[in-house]
């Protein structure tokens, strides 16, 4: 079962959603997919099976728990039509995952159609939605943040909500990171990632959803200051 492949909790910034099999099977008959239960369990498994790949390390199964769980947060007591559209994209906006593909947004698009060929029977609408959504997760317009809808915005903030671990969970997560980018030379990663986190820092707001600016951003800037302070001293 998805919890059986967990291997670390959640960072404490997030509440769990409970039994998130369920969840799936519910949102997949609920997005009006073919196949009911059992192909809703069946592309569960196949996702599971994509975030239990070698070449992981953050972007396993125990991220979209906590993805999930941090859109479980900002999705309390509102937003009930979207809460499907978020959790899907959710599960698949990670789902084809190359870290030595450096090519701006190629496994964003690979897991776009990944969805598209395991979510038949959506309708264009919702399918549209979970899509767009998936994309924005590469972060490439992040900045024209008025343009986002609200799935959008849910989703991105999300993904980014390990920006504002717990400092233990952080320090992981950028260890994790690391070992996903093994074959970049130690001096051209601390560029490149130098790069990545002064882009985050200098957004405003960091997190698109303003639910989620206010619940994580400033803890998030101090993460990512000190990484990028850290990175600075090693690299000089």
């Amino acid at each position: 079962t998805f919890g059986e492949c967990m291997r670390h909790k959640p960072c404490n910034i997030v509440e769990l959603t409970g039994n998130l099999e369920d969840e799936f099977v519910a949102d997949f008959i609920q997005l009006g997919c073919h196949g009911g239960e059992r192909k809703a369990l069946e592309v569960l498994r196949i996702l599971e099976t994509r975030y239990r790949e070698p070449q992981r390390h953050y972007h396993t199964n125990t991220h979209v728990e906590e993805v999930l769980a941090a859109a479980h947060k900002l999705l309390r007591g509102t937003l009930q039509k979207n809460r499907p559209l978020v959790r899907m994209a959710l599960w698949f906006h990670d789902a084809v995952y190359d870290p030595n593909d450096h090519r701006p947004d190629v496994n964003e698009q690979s897991s776009v159609r990944l969805a598209v060929e395991l979510l038949a029977g959506a309708s264009v609408k919702n399918l549209n939605a979970i899509t767009s959504a998936i994309r924005a997760t590469a972060h490439l317009n992040h900045m024209r943040a008025q343009r986002l809808s609200i799935v959008e915005r849910v989703v991105i903030s999300a993904d980014l909500s390990i920006l504002a671990a717990p400092m233990r969970r952080f320090a992981e997560y950028c260890k994790q990171i690391r070992r996903e980018y093994e074959l970049v030379p130690m001096t051209v990663y601390h560029q490149h990632r130098i790069a990545i986190l002064e882009k985050f820092l200098a957004q405003r707001p960091l997190f698109p959803y303003p639910k989620a600016e206010k619940l994580w951003g400033m803890r998030a800037r101090k993460n990512l200051a000190s990484e990028v302070s850290f990175l600075k001293y090693i690299s000089s």
